[in-house]
């Protein structure tokens, strides 16, 4: 940005009429914070002896702070393979405004440090250590956005079955288990498998396939026929618990987090108009 016209905006920031200051406010917005140094500018607008600037510079700032965590998970949602755990990480923070990465790294690795003492190298292990950690099941309920934020789930143990299968599956992976999220009879759980030989070496390997759930109280499951699954990538996950929390803004009719997640489900930028995707008033706020 011109370094005239930035002048010119903050100069309009301190004026007491809200019709003069939030366009400038806008405008300044409209510029990237890493191409164009907004954040340096608003960190120095704050120590303005003026209080109407103060006072926009740090809306701004949580604008900014916002619209970060929306692109870095909106970012997320376009790769192939996203890390599951940073995703779900992310959501939660877009959920939760004041919630910052630090306090749900502390909680995740209070967790992997209490499952160390289960040794989760194997499926059975694994469940036994979801089961003594007392992860459990609530019925799905849209209505109850804690089911399916990270935090929660960590903190009190009940969690929607995506979720639990989601941190059961990353548990395991912190231990070197290789699974993956599946979904069959409309409950998600964790697919195993592997090969093992048949006593008659004449014979080919079988393939053995086992699940976890907290619906089965994490005791391994075999599965007869593991093709009926519907086997889930991360990024199917992290977009299904996206779209719950969608549904339940909507249920809630909180607008902010009913576009943010639009935009985020629709691969918006944060400067693309989501009025074509959302009815009114949504779309037009």
């Amino acid at each position: 940005m011109n370094k005239d016209k930035l002048n010119a905006l903050i100069t309009l920031l301190g004026d007491r009429d809200d019709d003069v200051s939030y366009p400038a406010m806008a405008e300044m917005l409209r510029h990237d914070a890493s191409e164009d140094g907004l954040d340096g500018v608003l960190a120095e607008l704050q120590e303005s002896s003026a209080p109407n600037v103060r006072r926009k510079s740090h809306q701004m700032q949580v604008i900014q702070k916002i619209r970060g965590k929306r692109r870095r998970f909106s970012g997320r949602l376009g790769e192939n393979h996203p890390n599951l755990l940073q995703g779900l990480a992310e959501l939660h923070s877009i959920w939760y405004d004041e919630v910052d990465y630090s306090s749900l790294k502390d909680l995740w690795g209070l967790t992997v440090s209490k499952s160390a003492k289960f040794k989760p190298v194997t499926p059975k292990r694994l469940g036994r250590c979801m089961r003594e950690l007392g992860f459990r099941m609530y019925e799905d309920n849209i209505q109850d956005p804690d089911l399916y934020c990270l935090g929660p789930v960590l903190e009190d143990g009940f969690g929607a079955d995506i979720l639990l299968a989601s941190i059961a599956l990353e548990i395991g992976r912190g231990f070197g288990l290789r699974g993956t999220v599946i979904r069959a009879n409309d409950r998600f759980a964790v697919l195993y498998t592997s090969t093992g030989q048949q006593s008659n070496t004449v014979k080919p390997k079988i393939l053995r396939a086992i699940s976890l759930s907290s619906e089965n109280d994490w005791n391994p499951k075999p599965i007869d026929a593991p093709t009926a699954t519907e086997v889930w990538s991360t990024r199917s996950a992290l977009r299904y618990v996206a779209g719950i929390l969608f549904a339940n803004a909507v249920c809630s009719e909180g607008p902010r987090y009913i576009q943010i997640l639009a935009s985020c489900l629709a691969g918006r930028k944060e400067h693309e108009s989501v009025r074509d995707i959302l009815p009114y008033p949504f779309g037009a706020i």
